[in-house]
């Protein structure tokens, strides 16, 4: 079923937690009587004589299907239509926000807060057009939002490219009683942190369906109700949450960097989930045990802007090459939540092999105590790379450093990260092993040199390459 309205592109008028929808119009329902052009009608007599005469005419050698049975196909076809315009809806069943944005380089973001109020888990779609003072379209664009449930709110976005000065948005809605998805944002339960700069939420999933491809989204406003910046991002590094299991994610409000505060937060997740109880996710991991993990805290002043980077070694004691991903929240002296983020680690980590992996968490210079949950999957087609050997030969900006390859495959995808200590072994800096091309592949028995930079004074470095060797079965 479609439905017609149009926003204007401006701060709220009608709220139902913020912006509204405003000039709501509807169509006349769609049925066979009112759009007799698109749909024919389908009594016996229609179907079988004249609606499908030019079968008769038609050459069907070589067809499958007999001219009855097309006949009969394409009415149960019609048929379909029919009972899909039926399932109609009515004003109340879907509550809309719309908040524009202009996003400083010269295109728009339009947004669609949407709350199904009816009682049928729905697909949405929609297409539309942004309009200047004087009702010129400027542009178009589409969105789909593929489930939401009874009861839930989620949102979409329009990206209008090379579009500003927007006055109005009209929007044609079409939903599909008939999703490929199951509902999940409903079971997504969420605890909120404001900070100063920015919004942390521990996202836990009370139900007992994986939750797949979770997204989320936080608009920051001012006092005004002028929405100044958004932030969004997938909900852990594979974007799922198990059943029973929560994550922590931090959306920043980098308009602060522009000396503007928000006043408020509107805060939203998308997801869907396929029904499975997501233990196809779990069945490759390997047991903690089997790892050994140093963690190695780096804070430092970024122009005003506090950043910590948490690092971990991790030890592979296991027989398998594995990926290592995982969650961290950062929690202040008083033990309130003041950040989070995803595990880094560059590639995969093989048997007997250490790799460095790091928490980005910027926004506090109060982080006294940080919480994360490693997960350690194997990788089925990777083979282990052994026998790198680091070379460092002191420079007067940092450290030229040869890597060589004394194993038997193929090192793929060369990097490597150095950390830069004092005396006392506390970290002074880190940085990235730059080489002369990007992308190295280094085969066994050669090697390479590469620079690390460090602007500060330190007494000692560790080296940590990384690499793979893909032979796929």
């Amino acid at each position: 079923m479609k439905k017609n309205f149009m926003c204007l592109a401006v701060a709220a008028l009608v709220l139902f937690s913020g912006c509204g929808v405003i000039n709501n119009t509807e169509p006349e329902e769609r049925t066979p009587e009112n759009y007799p052009e698109r749909i024919p009608d389908l009594s016996e007599e229609e179907i079988s004589t004249d609606e499908y005469a030019w079968l008769d005419n038609t050459d069907l050698t070589g067809s499958a299907l007999s001219a009855e049975e097309i006949r009969e196909m394409m009415k149960d076809v019609y048929k379909d239509q029919i009972n899909t315009l039926n399932d109609s809806f009515t004003d109340g069943d879907f509550d809309y926000i719309c908040h524009l944005y202009e996003n400083g380089m010269g295109g728009s973001e339009y947004f669609m807060a949407v709350t199904n109020n009816s009682d049928s888990a729905v697909q949405l779609s929609s297409t539309a057009s942004a309009k200047d003072e004087s009702g010129n379209v400027l542009g178009n664009a589409e969105l789909s939002i593929e489930i939401i449930g009874p009861g839930e709110t989620t949102v979409g976005c329009f990206i209008f490219d090379n579009v500003t000065g927007i006055k109005s948005v009209d929007c044609e809605m079409s939903y599909d009683k008939d999703p490929s998805y199951k509902p999940v944002v409903g079971n997504l339960t969420v605890d909120r942190h404001e900070n100063a700069t920015s919004v942390s939420a521990v996202i836990s999933n009370d139900g007992d369906t994986v939750a797949q491809f979770v997204e989320a989204y936080a608009l920051f406003f001012d006092d005004e109700e002028n929405l100044l910046y958004y932030d969004h991002t997938t909900v852990g590094g594979s974007s799922i949450i198990l059943p029973g299991k929560k994550i922590t994610v931090q959306l920043n409000n980098y308009s602060d960097y522009l000396e503007q505060t928000y006043d408020r937060i509107e805060f939203y997740l998308t997801g869907r989930s396929d029904g499975s109880d997501g233990s196809a996710y779990t069945k490759d991991n390997v047991s903690g045990d089997s790892f050994d993990v140093r963690d190695i805290v780096y804070k430092w002043d970024n122009y005003g802007a506090p950043i910590c980077e948490y690092y971990l070694e991790i030890t592979n004691n296991s027989n398998d090459v594995v990926a290592v991903t995982g969650n961290a929240t950062a929690y202040d002296s008083k033990g309130n939540i003041v950040g989070a983020n995803d595990l880094r680690v560059e590639d995969v980590v093989s048997p007997g092999d250490k790799a460095l992996g790091m928490f980005y968490i910027t926004g506090s210079d109060d982080i006294s105590k940080v919480e994360y949950d490693l997960t350690y999957e194997k990788r089925p087609g990777y083979i282990p790379v052994n026998g790198l050997s680091i070379v460092q030969t002191p420079a007067s900006d940092g450290l030229e450093i040869t890597v060589t390859n004394n194993g038997e495959e193929t090192a793929e995808f060369l990097r490597a990260r150095v950390l830069f200590f004092d005396k006392d072994n506390n970290i002074v800096a880190s940085g990235v092993l730059n080489f002369a091309d990007d992308l190295v592949n280094l085969s066994p028995g050669s090697r390479v040199i590469g620079k690390a930079d460090c602007e500060t004074d330190f007494d000692h470095a560790e080296v940590y390459p990384s690499s793979h060797c893909f032979k796929p079965d």
